[in-house]
């Protein structure tokens, strides 16, 4: 071990310094973990500074039970920070109109139940059992009020009522279009 306690020549050395099992740190190597190629006595060794493997542990590795298991290796965080840059515009654009973008969802879920309706006669929507239209109307309105909750959420507003004012609002189109009756 070096004068100054972070350079050390051996996994086991580097082991007993960090406080792990020699095994978890031949998972770190395969991941990236730093290390210095060297030459003592013409024979191929490493030197492993503990300071820049402490560093390198912080951002890839995670606690687990006690142990450290790896988030990602070096080459997973040069893709993230790759895609990071690539998307940058997307990312900004989307935290800015995040309400918006759920509103345009919202209105999607709720235009197609409007014309799954428009499609079916009377006749039909007699003749479907009662849960296969609660299913079908339950996963329309469910993915339109996920939305809607996001967007009132994102303007600080409340959703409170959300699902009264939903069903108000489907009874009158339903009244509207002649498929509800008084």
């Amino acid at each position: 071990m070096s004068d100054n306690g972070t350079i050390v020549y051996t996994l086991k050395d580097v082991a007993l310094v960090l406080k792990v099992h020699p095994e978890t740190l031949r998972g770190w190597v395969r991941k990236g973990m730093p290390r210095k190629k060297i030459a003592i006595s013409g024979r191929k060794r490493f030197e492993y500074d503990v300071k820049k493997i402490k560093e390198w542990a912080t951002v890839r590795m995670t606690g687990n039970q006690g142990g450290m298991e790896p988030v990602m290796s070096d080459k997973e965080l040069e893709a993230v920070k790759r895609n990071v840059e690539k998307f940058k515009g997307a990312i900004d654009f989307y935290k800015v109109n995040r309400a918006d973008i759920f509103v345009s969802k919202q209105m999607k879920y709720q235009d197609l139940a409007d014309r799954i309706l428009e499609t079916m006669t009377p006749e039909e929507i007699s003749a479907a059992k009662l849960t296969e239209k609660l299913a079908a109307l339950k996963v329309l309105d469910t993915g339109a009020a996920i939305f809607y909750d996001k967007e009132r959420l994102e303007r600080g507003e409340s959703t409170q009522n959300v699902s009264v004012l939903v069903g108000a609002i489907k009874a009158l189109k339903r009244k509207r279009s002649g498929q509800l009756t008084e």
